[in-house]
C-alpha cells in the first residue's frame, strides 16, 4: 500500500499487540488515502480517517518494519526505556528456554 494523501495531524495513544502494556502519543495525519491493491491484484483505493486512518497508518508502519516506539521523541521513548527493557529481558528469556 501507498499512502497517496494525508491531510491534518492529530495526536493519540497507540498501543501494539508486538509490545504489550506500552503506550505512547503518536502523532499522525488524520485523513488519508491509501493506494493498495485487493486479493486478486486489483487496484483499489481506501480513504479514510479519524481512528481507522491510524489503524491503516499503523499497520502500513509494521509492512515497513516500523513500530509505534520508533516514532515517539526522545523525552517519551526515555520514560518507557523502563518498560522496553523489561520487555526485551522477557523476549531473551522466553527465547532461551526454546533451545
Amino acid at each position: 500500500p501507498v499512502i497517496e494523501i494525508g491531510q491534518g495531524m492529530a495526536t493519540a495513544e497507540e498501543g501494539c499487540l508486538s509490545l504489550p502494556e506500552v503506550f505512547g502519543d503518536i502523532m499522525r495525519p488524520e485523513r488519508i488515502t491509501v493506494c493498495a491493491r485487493d486479493l486478486d491484484g486489483e487496484a483499489m483505493t481506501i480513504d479514510a480517517d479519524g481512528w481507522f486512518a491510524r489503524v491503516l497508518l499503523h499497520e502500513i508502519d509494521h509492512l515497513d518494519g516500523v513500530l509505534f516506539i520508533d516514532r515517539l521523541g526522545r523525552l517519551q521513548r526515555a520514560r518507557l526505556r523502563g518498560q522496553l527493557n523489561r520487555l526485551a529481558r522477557l523476549t531473551r528469556e522466553g527465547m532461551e528456554g526454546l533451545g
